[in-house]
């Protein structure tokens, strides 16, 4: 496959040179794991082996039973399950420590709203910190004069809760929406999921590779910001959210 002009910061060399060691990747996602391992070739070939498997081994793929097909995705599911499962008990662990906090702050006599006032400080500089550390290595540039749509994954490009092959789980009519809003917006995905499983999953849907629109850009989970607030009942809440502001920021 033929490499194209790489983004700006993107190696070009490197790109060309993982293009020709994987050809069944479209360049699209080769430019964004370059940009995301800051063209070390090395990091990003390691991630290209694990994701597609080395030319020899994707060879061997059409070979496997289905049996090992089925095993295969069983035990990705399983992973995704322990993934949530895993987040979800932090996300508790960090709720219970703030309900002793608030305990420990009303028993000194302190005010409510001295404590809420600093939990929103500290939410505050959580989601400055993630805006000034997090990178958005671009696919194709901005159109100019054109706004920006920033969409989801699960549940808007894809049924995730189904069983069966990503494809069949692809919105109806997921292409021409996309082909129909190109013609206004330019367009970007931020999803919730880790850049290993959404670059899989945009490529299986066709959404990476498509002729019909491209994607500025992609943002995995690492740009989320955990935050926690108090609800009027008192009771804690902790959130992953996407703050917009990031991307505003990077691109007003």
């Amino acid at each position: 496959m033929a490499a194209s002009a790489a983004p700006a910061g993107v190696d070009a060399d490197a790109v060309a040179f993982l293009a020709s060691k994987f050809p069944d990747v479209s360049v699209d996602v080769i430019q964004v794991i370059v940009g995301l391992h800051g063209s070390n070739v090395m990091a990003a070939h390691e991630e290209l082996a694990a994701n597609h498997g080395s030319p020899t081994r994707t060879e061997k793929k059409h070979s496997r039973g289905r049996h090992r097909k089925a095993k295969s995705k069983s035990k990705a599911k399983s992973k995704r399950s322990s993934g949530h499962s895993a987040r979800r008990a932090e996300r508790e662990a960090e709720k219970r420590k703030l309900e002793r906090k608030l305990a420990a702050h009303l028993a000194s006599g302190r005010p409510e709203s001295e404590f809420r006032a600093s939990l929103e400080a500290e939410c505050v500089s959580r989601l400055i910190d993630v805006g000034n550390t997090s990178e958005i290595v671009m696919i194709h540039p901005p159109r100019p004069g054109l706004k920006l749509l920033v969409l989801d994954m699960d549940y808007t490009l894809f049924d995730h809760l189904s069983e069966g092959d990503v494809r069949a789980m692809k919105r109806p009519y997921l292409d021409e929406f996309l082909a129909a809003v190109y013609k206004h917006y330019d367009l970007a995905v931020w999803s919730q999921t880790h850049w290993r499983r959404l670059e899989a999953i945009l490529t299986a849907l066709g959404v990476l590779t498509s002729p019909l629109y491209r994607l500025s850009f992609v943002v995995d989970a690492r740009a989320m910001t955990r935050v926690s607030l108090a609800g009027d009942d008192g009771a804690m809440a902790v959130h992953e959210v996407k703050d917009l502001h990031l991307i505003w920021g990077k691109f007003p």
